[in-house]
């Protein structure tokens, strides 16, 4: 047999399994499953339909088919990209069971990916032809490519990047020799490159961020993109970039920081490209070309189309020639070269005060600094751009053009072996620290001082810490009394991109701090920071931690408000750790046990993510916690027996906000309290919003110290009973300690007649100064010095909050009117204050000045104020609030804009907000809102923003009543259908909608006449576009429309052709035909009609690009599956003589494994012929 194992779930290993077989008998199916068993499927972010017993594969998520082919034959693509998948993928019996494969696209995962199966002598191979043509295997976990070869022998695109692989040029790519894509990034591959010619249709090549030496190889005349910038590599370039036009093809080159580990870089004459017409964007820069400027340099180049000449940090010499006149000043960068003149017909004429030359006197007629800087000036970027004029050097140095330090000019020799021997280490870290300016965007961060300062010297040797000629003087560096670097640390600096991996290779670095930038990291090298201690990456837009686990002695790790959806089991190796802070990501399914591992852990935040399931009972191995945040998930269940008994530091603790108290009690966590009797530094306890039960414990905080203890929070549970007397003795009469509302308390008369002796408020107004009695309410659950409780029959618990009647809507004017007759009293200063106290404002990332008694409101973090010193805008946008923000917000009289986006809020009162009268603005994205239930009564609202929320259902009626909304935003929510009528909002400008999956009808949506930006893109919108569409809106507006990802079928009506300026998407639809007349709208889609024709709207039946329309992105390419106008993807499989062959051979086997199945019936004696027993046709076959 096969398998040992007769489980399908069970994956089967691949060795010694197959020796003596010829082909795996699994079906599709059962291959699928095994890639789910083998690859944590349970446990993936997305696995809609997986294994479920009455969905057909091709249902499944990440799996496509073959149009038109019935049963499982049919798969053709699997894209799982980013999905949680763990463990080593099944890819013998993937290739075998599914011949129709395609595209397997499996980047982003945790799995080892192995070929070597593919040349295993007991493996039979011989019949084995792979379908596969595209293959993404980047940032997996790869050992070696021995195999590919064969795995993949008609593989077009191939995607290898961040894997580590090392050695020379993987032969068994030479082999792939149908590549049209190679991307092989982010690597230690080293050697030189090989002769590209024999990938005859190669156009895509990428290998930047490797080790390789020497030149660049010959390439082939389809190539259009080479990217190979920051590797090794060497010598004049002009014979694989020919002076004539065979790789007229080319669109984008990117050789540029080739001096990354100490080389020289591409030297020799720079070739002019005069015949490379296509060509949109070069980038030579941080090389040592060493010629003249070529007077042809791009002569013949498409200027219109033309992005971006990089010649920067090179030795060019000679004059910028008038020739040059024909690009753009504005698209070529010469700075820090050795150009001796700029020619006058680039340069404008100098203004009055500036003809004389600064340092010479020398009087000149033209301005030429907007092309590089005059001698004896300089700046950042070496030319008078952004506002960022040349300055006068002091020293009279240096005396070329496009300086961007005032040292002397640099030496025409840049060899490493001119380098003293004892700075050869300080010139490596030099060199990491440029080639990371460089590449992360240096010219334009917020903060760059001194940085590059040393760049171009001939030697380099540190002296002191101070030296201003050394990188411990950059901005944001610091070095050991040895001058090595040990921290970089540029939070909020304007840091933008790719974070090379050498920058791991600084071997004494302990401090990593990149805060608040966009950035993207590969962790894969960080192995060799032996020293690294700590990394704040918070608020970076990350998505991974892979290679993470490899940082042995890391103890700080912060990673918060990022995009990271899964922890790697890496993580759990780092037993160094003492902080780890992941708040705010979008981490998924259940806390691992393996958690227990880090014990030396003294902050933990899991804070604000989508964790499930229990509390995981190794917890309680912290025992050195001293902080624990997971509040904001959804654990549920009861909490493990003495998970808090060793934690005797703990100080800080926050279970609060899990699942839904209000409609499933169940799904929050539940059972008793914990006792917390032994935690003698106790700060925070926050276990409000779940269903903890039972009655409050005796010894709950027994060893709580009074003096530490700020907040005990266990609002809304179903706590019972009596408040114990030992409770008494936390909180004062300026403010309580303890928080009980809404729960079933049913007695705190001892409580109050303890605590009456020394808290002066329940001494003068009895319990309800604590909590409010059965029958009365206050929305503060107790009643203040200014407002009493109210009275309420319904309120049945000591601490009611809200008062329900029988008939909602006159509760909700009664209320409304109670709340408003005693919050009018409310200073500004008092309602922030409850903005503050409502959402966790102790926790907020930046609550600078709030509460500070001796500070004015205006200058409290996030508010801005009139000139009246009134509130006008309040910004708390990503700032950690949590819980609904109090309705009394809307009190502020000249409240104009409220900012508090990315905060997990979860709800969001607004029964006040008819006061709000000069509230224009409301942005409330990723907020986690399910109901806007009362906005409606907003006077004046003109933005308001509501994306990635959870908004379900039919679309909010309240919105179709504020008339004078002009801009709306509520793409990415699960609203289920489009709206009826829109035309109530006489005043709508852009409404954006997009990604919600709701249905509708687009003859029966009425909008506005006033709209102008319309995007409802990927929805389940059906029907057609009718004749009528947009007929209401003047005709000499500008429209942006964006219909793209619908079910739309039919005509695009000609009539749309009134508007003459319009930008309309409406691929991946199912449109058929197009009028004539829109083909001649010139000024469509930014022009692209007038130079594409019908194209520039729709790819026609037959072909198809990935934009599904011809752009500058591309043009549309023939495609037999386009069945549709506007296709985005192709499908081919090949001629129709290799589908009929492969249909003879399966109907021929299919007959061959019946008839044996027949005689086996007969032999064990079977009656009855059960051709859909699963079970018993794989024993049947098993016995074979």
């Amino acid at each position: 047999t096969k398998f040992k194992n007769t489980n399908p779930f069970d994956p089967p290993s691949l060795s010694p399994m197959y020796q003596s077989l010829t082909i795996s008998s699994l079906s599709q199916r059962e291959s699928l499953i095994s890639l789910y068993s083998s690859c944590g499927g349970r446990y993936w972010i997305d696995s809609t339909n997986w294994l479920r017993a009455d969905a057909h594969i091709c249902t499944w998520v990440g799996i496509s088919c073959t149009s038109g082919i019935v049963g499982n034959s049919g798969v053709t693509g699997i894209v799982l990209r980013s999905n949680n998948l763990e463990g080593r993928i099944p890819l013998m019996d993937l290739l075998h069971n599914i011949p129709t494969l395609e595209n397997l696209e499996i980047d982003g995962n945790s799995v080892v990916v192995d070929f070597s199966d593919f040349n295993n002598e007991n493996v039979d191979n011989s019949k084995f032809s792979s379908s596969l043509k595209l293959l993404d295997v980047s940032q997996t976990i790869i050992h070696s490519l021995q195999g590919l070869d064969n795995a993949g022998k008609n593989l077009i695109e191939l995607y290898i990047s961040g894997n580590d692989l090392k050695g020379p040029f993987p032969k068994e790519i030479l082999d792939l020799t149908s590549l049209e894509r190679l991307a092989m990034n982010f690597n230690s591959f080293e050697g030189e490159l090989p002769n590209l010619t024999i990938f005859p249709n190669l156009q895509y090549f990428s290998a930047h961020d490797n080790e390789f030496i020497g030149n660049i190889p010959l390439l082939p005349n389809s190539i259009e993109i080479i990217n190979v910038h920051s590797n090794s590599l060497s010598g004049p370039i002009s014979l694989s970039f020919p002076e004539n036009d065979s790789l007229s093809k080319l669109l984008y080159v990117n050789l540029s920081h080739q001096k990354t580990f100490g080389g020289s870089g591409f030297t020799g004459p720079l070739p002019s490209f005069s015949y490379y017409y296509n060509i949109k964007r070069l980038d030579l820069s941080s090389n040592s070309f060493s010629s003249d400027l070529p007077i042809d340099m791009l002569s013949h180049v498409n200027t219109s189309h033309f992005e971006f000449l990089d010649l920067s940090d090179n030795l060019l010499t000679g004059i910028v020639p008038s020739s040059w006149e024909t690009l753009d000043v504005f698209k070529f960068d010469l700075s820090n070269n050795l150009i001796s003149m700029v020619s006058n017909e680039l340069c404008v004429p100098a203004p009055v005060d500036i003809k004389h030359d600064i340092g010479t006197g020398v009087i000149h007629n033209v301005d030429c600094s907007s092309v590089l800087c005059p001698p004896f000036t300089y700046n950042k970027i070496g030319r008078d751009l952004m506002n960022r004029p040349c300055l006068a050097c002091p020293n009279q140095y240096p005396i070329r053009y496009g300086a961007t330090t005032c040292n002397q000019q640099k030496i025409a020799t840049s060899s490493p072996t001119s380098l003293q021997k004892d700075s050869t280490h300080d010139k490596d870290e030099q060199l990491i620290l440029e080639t990371f300016f460089d590449q992360c965007g240096g010219k334009r961060w917020i903060n760059n001082t001194n940085w590059l300062s040393v760049r171009g010297d001939a030697s380099f040797r540190i002296k002191e810490n101070n030296d201003v000629n050394t990188v411990c003087s950059w901005f944001g560096v610091t070095c050991d009394s040895g001058g090595s670097v040990t921290a970089l640390e540029l939070g909020s600096n304007n840091v933008v991109g790719t974070v090379p991996s050498q920058l791991f290779d600084l071997a004494h670095l302990e401090t990593l701090d990149l805060r608040h930038n966009k950035l993207n990291l590969n962790m894969m090298n960080i192995s060799k920071s032996k020293s690294l201690l700590s990394i704040n990456l918070s608020f970076t837009e990350i998505s991974s931690l892979r290679g993470i686990g490899a940082a042995g002695n890391l103890k700080t790790l912060i990673m918060s408000h990022n995009d990271i959806r899964y922890l790697p089991e890496e993580v759990f190796n780092l037993i160094k750790l003492e902080r780890l802070d992941l708040t705010n990501n979008r981490l998924q399914g259940s806390l691992p046990v393996k958690i227990g591992k880090l014990s030396n852990l003294r902050f933990l935040s899991l804070q604000s993510n989508g964790l499930t399931g229990s509390i995981p009972e190794p917890l309680s191995n912290l025992r050195n916690l001293v902080m624990l945040k997971m509040g904001l998930n959804s654990f549920l269940g009861t909490l493990p027996d003495k998970l808090f008994n060793a934690m005797y530091d703990l100080a800080i603790l926050d279970l609060s906000h899990q699942g839904d108290i209000f409609k499933n009690p169940s799904s929050c966590l539940t059972g008793p309290l914990p006792v917390l009797q032994d935690q003698h530094n106790l700060r925070r306890v926050d276990l409000s919003y779940n269903a903890f039960s039972a009655h409050l414990p005796e010894h709950f905080l027994e060893a709580g110290n009074v003096e530490l203890l700020e907040i005990v929070d266990l609002r809304f549970n179903m706590l019972s009973g009596e408040i114990p007397m030992s409770l008494s003795r936390f909180g004062g009469s300026d403010g309580s300690v303890l928080f009980l509302q809404e729960n079933y308390i049913t007695s705190v008369q001892v409580f109050c007649d303890e605590r009456k002796k020394w808290d002066t408020l329940i001494n003068d107004f009895g319990c309800s100064a604590f909590l409010c009695p059965p029958g009365f309410f206050h929305t503060l659950g107790h009643r203040d010095e200014s407002s009493k409780c109210e009275s309420c029959v319904t309120a049945e618990y000591w601490g009611t909050t809200q008062c329900f009647s029988l008939n909602d809507e006159e509760f909700e004017d009664g209320a409304n009117s109670l709340k408003e007759g005693h919050n009018e009293e409310l200073s500004e200063r008092e309602i922030l204050t409850l903005l503050y106290q409502k959402c966790d404002g102790y926790f907020w990332t930046d609550d600078a000045k709030w509460l500070e008694n001796d500070t004015n409101i205006c200058n409290w973090t996030g508010i801005e104020c009139t000139n009246d010193g009134n509130v006008r805008s309040i910004n708390l946008s990503a700032n950690n609030l949590k819980g609904s923000p109090p309705s009394e917000i809307f009190l502020l009289p000249f409240l104009e804009t409220l900012s508090l986006y990315s905060n997990p809020l979860g709800d969001f009162d607004f029964s006040q907000i008819h006061l709000a009268a000069n509230l224009k603005t409301i942005l409330l994205d990723s907020t986690g809102l399910k109901s806007i239930h009362g906005i409606k009564n907003a006077p004046n609202l003109h933005t308001l923003n509501l994306r990635f929320n959870q908004l379900s259902g039919d679309f909010p009626s309240d919105i179709l009543q504020l008339k004078k909304l002009e801009h709306l935003s509520l793409s990415h929510n699960m609203i289920s259908f489009l709206p009826s009528n829109m035309g109530t909002l006489i005043s709508l400008q852009s409404f954006l909608f997009s990604s919600n999956d709701a249905k509708g009808d687009l003859s029966r949506l009425l909008l506005p006449s006033s709209l102008r930006i319309l995007d409802l893109s990927n929805n389940l919108i059906a029907g057609t576009i009718p004749n009528n569409f947009l007929s209401y809106v003047p005709q000499n507006s500008k429209m942006e429309i964006n219909l793209s990802g619908n079910m739309l079928s039919g005509v695009v009506p000609s009539q749309l052709s009134r508007f003459q300026h319009m930008t309309i998407l409406l691929s991946k639809n199912q449109l058929s035909t197009m009028g004539d007349e829109l083909c001649h709208m010139k000024e469509w889609n930014y022009g692209d009609v007038g130079r594409y024709g019908c194209d520039a709207i729709l790819c026609p039946i037959g072909r198809y690009t990935q934009k599904g329309r011809h752009s500058s992105f591309g043009k549309c390419v023939a495609c037999k599956s386009a069945e549709f106008l506007g296709s985005t993807s192709c499908e081919d499989k090949g001629d129709y003589a290799w589908i009929q062959k492969f249909f003879l051979v399966s109907v021929i086997s299919s007959i061959a494994v019946f008839f044996i199945y027949k005689v086996l019936k007969i032999l064990r004696g079977r009656d009855e012929v059960q051709l859909n027993s699963h079970e018993n046709y794989r024993q049947d076959i098993s016995l074979v």
